[in-house]
């Protein structure tokens, strides 16, 4: 079967490796076959270079001078960058320490304010979702709604996570793709049949996982905030984004 495909020379792949840090060998020159599809991806030499060229500049921005104001329009460039990758219309774009945070920050700001008596999630979502609709669903007494994994496709029906919402339901957070199983949700279905059934429903997607990897074409859909993490992208740890509107 591979010899159906045409695959990387040793030049190519000499190539491609060449662009990162730490590829075959770790930080103590030990040889190794890198794979962490949890905390970690590997860093672009340039990606890292144009950070710590920006990060070198002891100016900062809001100054009446070249400098602020180059800054500045780095600072633009990089939210433009980030409505670019998931094609968006407008939004703002909140940074946080991780994604994890951010996605805490947006449930604790939405459940705080949305009015509802249950919130709706799925059993595969990460962790700070999971975690973060379970605590604020809590808090603000609203019931917990989980749609069930199929354990025949690894993923979660977008019609078991529909038939969970009702005029009632404030808070849909869902994730694009799994990073247990590698499902993709079906998320245009979920987002417009959910806001057929509660015009008033707030809707988190959790891109992590997806975005690095495939098309997350978010325009024309009716949704209140996307996270992503850049290390996934092969920049930074200790950095997430998400676009809110």
């Amino acid at each position: 079967m591979l010899n159906k495909y045409k695959m990387f020379t040793r030049e190519e792949q000499n190539e491609i490796k060449n662009k990162f840090y730490f590829v075959d060998k770790d930080i103590s020159g030990n040889y190794r076959l890198y794979f962490n599809n949890s905390g970690g991806s590997f860093r672009l030499k340039r990606a890292e270079e144009k950070f710590h060229e920006v990060d070198a500049i002891p100016d900062c921005a809001g100054q009446p001078h070249s400098v602020s104001q180059y800054l500045l329009e780095t600072e633009q460039k990089g939210k433009e960058d980030v409505r670019i990758i998931f094609n968006a219309q407008g939004g703002a774009v909140y940074p946080g320490y991780t994604a994890s945070q951010v996605m805490f920050e947006l449930v604790r700001v939405i459940s705080e304010h949305a009015a509802g008596s249950n919130m709706v999630t799925s059993m595969l979502e990460h962790p700070s979702a999971f975690d973060a609709v379970s605590h604020y669903a809590e808090k603000t007494q609203c019931e917990l709604r989980v749609a069930d994994a199929d354990p025949l496709t690894g993923g979660v029906d977008a019609d078991a996570i529909l038939s969970l919402i009702d005029k009632n339901t404030a808070l849909l957070c869902v994730m694009a793709a799994s990073n247990i199983s590698g499902y993709i949700y079906d998320i245009k279905k979920i987002v417009t049949q959910a806001k057929a059934i509660n015009p008033d429903i707030y809707i988190i997607v959790d891109a992590v996982q997806h975005a690095p990897h495939g098309v997350l074409d978010i325009s024309g859909l009716n949704i209140d905030a996307i996270n992503f993490a850049p290390y996934k992208f092969f920049w930074r740890q200790r950095c997430g984004f998400c676009l809110y509107f």
